[in-house]
This record gives C-alpha cells, sequence and structure tokens, in this order.
C-alpha cells in the first residue's frame, strides 16, 4: 500500500489526468439531451451537405465546422464519438491550464482545482460544442501570449491574435477575450526596463493577428460558400436583440449577464473567507491537518456549487 501511495505522488500529475480521463469515460455514456445536444450534433453532419438548413449554427461556424470535419472521420460514431470529441477538448484545455499555472502556483493546488472543474463540467458538458471550443482556445490564446510576453517573442504574440481572431467564430462573445491587450501593457509597467515603443509593437502585432485571423475565415467562409449563410445569421441574432420578448434581448442578456457574475462574486468571497479562516487556523494546527482540511472543504465546496447550480438539472432529465 505505501509502495502503492509512493507511485501515485511520484507521478500525481499523470495519475490525475488519468483519472481524469477515466471519469470522463464514464460520464459519456449520460443519457442523451434532444435539445441542446441534438440541435448541435445534426448542424455537424449537416454542415457540409446542407448548410443552408443550418443556419442559426453558423453563428458557431467554427466550432459547426471542426464537428462535421469530425463527423467525416467517423460517420458512423454516433453520439459517442463527439462525446469523445468533447473528452478530448476538455482534457487538452486542462492541460494547457496546467501548463500555464505550474511556473506560479504549486502542483497540487493546480490537480486539485483540475478534479473540481472536473466534477463541474462533467455533467452537462460533455458533448462537444462552442463550450468547449471557446474554452480551449481560450486558454491557448493566454498561454501564447504569456510565452510572447515572457519570451519577447513577436511570432507567439502573432499566433495569440491570430487565434483570437479564429475564437470570434467558435462563439462570438469569445471575441472578448481580445481584452488581452491589457495584460500587455500591464506587463509594460511591472517591467519598467521595456521601453514603450516595443510594448506599443506588441500590441500592434496582436491586433494585427486577430485582423488576420478573422480575414482568414471570412475569405475561406466565402471560398466554401458559407458567409452569405453567416451574414444571414448575425442579421437573424441582430433582429433578436432588439425584440423585447426574445430570450436574446440585448437587455434581458445584460441582466442575466450581471446577476451571474454576482453569483460567481459570492461564491469567491465565500471561498476567501475559507480560506482566510483556513490561513488564521493554520498558527494553531500542523502543515498536515490544515492541508487536509483545505482538500476536503475544497472538495465540499465543489459539491456545493454543483448541487446549486440548476443548468445540470436540464442534463439529469434526458431520454
Amino acid at each position: 500500500m505505501k509502495t502503492l501511495l509512493k507511485f501515485i505522488n511520484t507521478h500525481i500529475t499523470a495519475f490525475t489526468f488519468l483519472l481524469i480521463a477515466i471519469y470522463y469515460s464514464i460520464v459519456m455514456v449520460q443519457g442523451f439531451d434532444v435539445c441542446d445536444e441534438g440541435f448541435a450534433l445534426s448542424s455537424y453532419q449537416q454542415v457540409f451537405k446542407a448548410p443552408d438548413s443550418i443556419e442559426y449554427n453558423m453563428l458557431f461556424w467554427l466550432t459547426t465546422i471542426t464537428g462535421g470535419l469530425w463527423y467525416q472521420l467517423f460517420p458512423t460514431g454516433g453520439i459517442i464519438s463527439f462525446r469523445i470529441l468533447g473528452a478530448i477538448t476538455l482534457i487538452t484545455t486542462m492541460l494547457v491550464s496546467y501548463r500555464i499555472l505550474i511556473h506560479y502556483i504549486q502542483k497540487k493546488y493546480i490537480l486539485t482545482s483540475l478534479l473540481m472543474l472536473m466534477l463541474s463540467m462533467g455533467f452537462g458538458v460533455v458533448n462537444y460544442s462552442y463550450n468547449t471550443l471557446s474554452g480551449l482556445l481560450s486558454v491557448t490564446i493566454m498561454f501564447f501570449l504569456f510565452r510572447g510576453l515572457i519570451n519577447n517573442s513577436k511570432f507567439l504574440i502573432l499566433i495569440s491574435g491570430v487565434l483570437t481572431g479564429l475564437s470570434m467564430f467558435a462563439s462570438l462573445p469569445t471575441i472578448t477575450i481580445a481584452a488581452q491587450l491589457l495584460p500587455i501593457i500591464f506587463y509594460h509597467i511591472i517591467h519598467k526596463n521595456n521601453s514603450w515603443r516595443a510594448t506599443i509593437k506588441k500590441t500592434s502585432l496582436y491586433c494585427a493577428g486577430i485582423i488576420v485571423g478573422i480575414s482568414s475565415i471570412l475569405i475561406f467562409m466565402n471560398h466554401i460558400g458559407h458567409l452569405d449563410i453567416y451574414n444571414k445569421a448575425i442579421q437573424s441574432i441582430t433582429n433578436h436583440a432588439v425584440v423585447s420578448d426574445s430570450n436574446h434581448n440585448l437587455l434581458v442578456l445584460i441582466k442575466k449577464y450581471a446577476k451571474d457574475y454576482l453569483n460567481i462574486s459570492k461564491m469567491g468571497f465565500l471561498w476567501i473567507g475559507i480560506s482566510a479562516v483556513l490561513g488564521f487556523c493554520k498558527s494553531f494546527c500542523n502543515t498536515r491537518l490544515t492541508s487536509i482540511l483545505w482538500h476536503s472543504l475544497t472538495i465540499l465546496f465543489s459539491i456545493f456549487i454543483i448541487w446549486n447550480n440548476s443548468i445540470f438539472i436540464t442534463y439529469f432529465e434526458t431520454v
């Protein structure tokens, strides 16, 4: 037993990701959601055959087109093949996140956080969708930008910009990650040895990458005959934004956005409070006991978030 525990502790990173892979292998056999999941799967099937019939899904063109390519590779794979693609995307997202954080946070905290994400994302986001692709693109963009700034690599910053432009076509709101222009300026402020000229060049390069990414997709869309359909989809969602009884009404979405972030803030302050109490207790308890308490409360807190998130109810009411 001691030998096994020693082996796991030595290879804790590989063991954690193996556990995550096993978990998703089990979760992917959950019931089928005929609403969002079925709607998305039908678009992957039709994107090359009848793109006019899936106009709304063209809002997520990059997600739809990659799903369509996966369908071409595994035409008889059915729902399970897209569950596998979703699991691959989520695990890759976690790996990239791990590579970003490992230089700044202790390994045990990163792995515990990834396990929390596994539990919270396992129900309902198993299928490949714009959520999973947007998440992967977001952390990949950050990875290349941070590496570009730290290593003073213009090429990596350009790649980050290109991916930011592409992310807009995975899901329109993902383009807001272009706010990473601010970290470039912040990086200049905390590294006073950098000149403003160099910072402006990096910012310009990032913006140029965004333009290249967007332009490349639009040109390719036009080449395969999807551009007109995409324009109609954009026009459709724009019309919905001004209709008072639409669930895509702009004012309704802003209120929902504010409410969600208020709830996130409450959870954040709750966790800060728990961490502060544990930090205070550290002076009275030994390090091992504090560590056990922290990990136990982390698991309980994760369960609490999952239990109180109503979106998961939808995915239990499946066929």
